[in-house]
């Protein structure tokens, strides 16, 4: 398979899955016992879509933008927590005992495989999940509107989302004009991605290549 055909795959295996992490944070996010703040987040998000968004009021100062962005933050932070989470266990702990395959993965017959010719180990699956999912900097957002004023979250988020881009890009990059199509992410965990039937391929000569080491040690006796 040429590497473009695979980037294909990977792009849309990505999209059905992050579908599927979307609905399934949405629905626990509407469960009132784990969003206790619901209802202001959607007050806070309306405010913030008329002034910014729409730009209804021209005549918002400084102060009132930071006011409002602080406020979709502080009160989507059960939200951010709870999309984390559930990031984590589908890119990270599902991913890992489907053996390296997410659901996206699954329809498009592709997996995530250990660089070095080894089992992928947990370790793998979820550094890489830290990285190319964004989890990491979901966790250090919500650390930080949790530990810091709202002054220094809003530099702090700043930061964070903007580091968290550039690597993102960077892994993107990697992907479509890597020789081997790996990410950052594949590289800083010894990972890559190859479809199931490269993966038969070599299994199947991997064990060709054991018959005839066999058979040759049984002809020298």
């Amino acid at each position: 398979m040429t590497e473009t055909k695979l980037t294909g795959k990977r792009i849309f295996a990505y999209f059905i899955d992050m579908v599927i992490v979307l609905i399934i944070s949405s629905l626990f996010s509407n469960i009132e016992f784990l969003n206790p703040n619901l209802e202001k987040y959607e007050k806070a998000y309306k405010s913030y879509y008329k002034t910014v968004l729409k730009g209804e009021n021209l005549n918002i100062n400084s102060v009132e933008l930071t006011d409002i962005s602080y406020n979709m933050s502080k009160y989507g932070l059960s939200m951010n927590v709870i999309s984390t989470v559930v990031t984590l266990l589908y890119f990270g702990i599902f991913q890992y005992y489907n053996k390296g395959q997410t659901i996206g993965k699954k329809l498009l017959k592709i997996k995530i495989l250990s660089n070095k010719d080894k089992k992928i180990k947990l370790t793998q699956i979820l550094g890489r999940s830290l990285i190319i999912n964004s989890i990491l900097a979901s966790a250090l957002t919500t650390l930080a509107i949790v530990v810091l004023s709202k002054q220094h979250y809003l530099i702090a988020n700043t930061t964070i989302q903007l580091i968290d881009m550039i690597i993102v890009f960077i892994s993107i990059a990697f992907i479509l004009f890597r020789e081997d199509g790996r990410g950052l992410h594949d590289i800083l965990l010894s990972t890559t991605v190859v479809s199931e039937d490269v993966k038969k391929i070599v299994t199947e000569n991997k064990d060709q290549i054991k018959k005839t080491k066999k058979t040759s040690e049984k002809g020298e006796k």
